[in-house]
């Protein structure tokens, strides 16, 4: 917790009056909360007096009838306080509506709103930005706003949401929310307050998905040209193995490498690729399960895959290298199960196709920063096996 010297007495006399003034919740919390109104005077002092506040402050908002909104405790849910703009808030989004002419929240004509810009790189991180935020907004009954500037996901799938392309204003008096580790479940997103909220992290589990898979599958339906030419890309492939049975099975293998192979600041955080030892191993295991098994090979470094994985049956065949990585995604999402190897693209795939799955239990790199952010039961997929 930040420290604050020289704080004077009238601020300290305030906060007491805040907490304990008529129809308030009368005992000081314990747990870093605070109201919204104390929250306003006290990050106007810190900004005032340059004290740096850290994530370690909390606040808990409160709707005109008193009941209160715990954003969460530090595990789950963090503000990201120095990045909020700290304003009165008279007008709440675009369309400016006034807070003054609702006496009771409760009953809005309209749904809140929760937006989500896309941020980074990867197809695979884009998408769970996309379903984890769809996700939050259902439970939430708020209107999903998805700001995407590169236009990923509307020209690759057919998504319903409302998607917007770069509007740098559109969240400024939107609550800022963001969660600061990657792969593990915020129990906290289920139940927001009443605002509309910017939220923004790589929410990257599969528990904001499980109760809403359906509706995911269906905003993630690939475009119509997208579809046509990944079952097209996979009979051509079929038709090149001399001989296959009358109902194969097709295992998706998709084999991540690309940045993770020499990116240091990505290998320092503690990114590793899947070795070609653990692939065989997952051959194998389709193998026995599926004899007339045909494994379908999507990759960054086809070369490499052709080097290091065995055709001895006659049933591995490699996609184009020129193929965009959407149309790999698509061919991955027609097979009937999945190899794993690391990173959110080779998730999807998984996710995409059903069936079961195999990943590679030796990512992210033991002792790293990495692996202190993920929480491997919130990654991975129950039934998967990790190998």
């Amino acid at each position: 917790m930040a420290t604050f010297p020289h704080v004077p007495v009238h601020l300290i006399t305030l906060t007491i009056m805040l907490l304990f003034v008529p129809g308030r919740l009368g005992n000081m919390e314990t747990d870093k909360n605070c109201y919204v109104d104390l929250a306003q005077v006290f990050f106007r002092y810190c900004q005032a007096h340059s004290i740096t506040t850290t994530s370690d402050n909390f606040v808990t908002y409160k709707n005109p009838e008193l009941s209160t909104w715990k954003i969460g405790l530090s595990r789950y849910i963090e503000i990201n306080i120095n990045g909020t703009k700290i304003k009165d808030r008279k007008y709440y989004n675009n369309y400016q509506e006034s807070l003054d002419d609702k006496p009771n929240q409760n009953r809005r004509d309209k749904p809140y709103k929760l937006a989500m810009r896309a941020y980074g790189h990867g197809l695979g991180n884009k998408m769970f930005m996309y379903a984890s935020s769809f996700a939050v907004a259902q439970w939430n009954k708020m209107e999903f706003i998805y700001d995407n500037p590169r236009k990923e996901i509307e020209s690759i799938f057919q998504p319903t949401a409302r998607i917007l392309h770069y509007e740098p204003n559109l969240t400024d008096s939107f609550l800022q929310l963001k969660t600061y580790t990657c792969c593990e479940f915020y129990p906290a997103l289920k139940s927001l307050p009443p605002e509309n909220i910017h939220l923004s992290g790589y929410l990257q589990s599969w528990r904001y998905l499980e109760p809403w898979e359906k509706d995911i599958r269906r905003e993630f339906t690939f475009q119509d040209h997208i579809q046509s030419t990944a079952r097209e890309s996979l009979s051509n492939m079929v038709a090149q193995l001399k001989k296959t049975s009358e109902n194969p099975t097709f295992i998706g293998l998709h084999v991540r490498r690309g940045d993770f192979t020499y990116d240091q600041n990505l290998i320092s955080h503690g990114h590793k690729v899947a070795d070609a030892a653990y692939i065989h191993r997952a051959m194998a295991y389709f193998k026995d399960r599926y004899p007339d098994s045909i494994f379908i090979v999507c990759s960054d470094e086809i070369p490499w895959c052709k080097k290091n994985i065995p055709d001895t049956d006659g049933n591995v065949v490699f996609t184009e290298e020129s193929n965009p990585a959407y149309v790999d995604l698509a061919i991955l999402s027609l097979c009937n199960h999945t190899i794993m190897t690391v990173g959110t693209f080779s998730w999807w795939a998984a996710w995409l196709a059903g069936g079961e799955a195999t990943y590679y239990a030796d990512w992210p790199q033991q002792g790293s920063g990495f692996e202190g952010s993920m929480n491997k039961s919130d990654y991975f997929l129950p039934h998967w096996i990790g190998l």
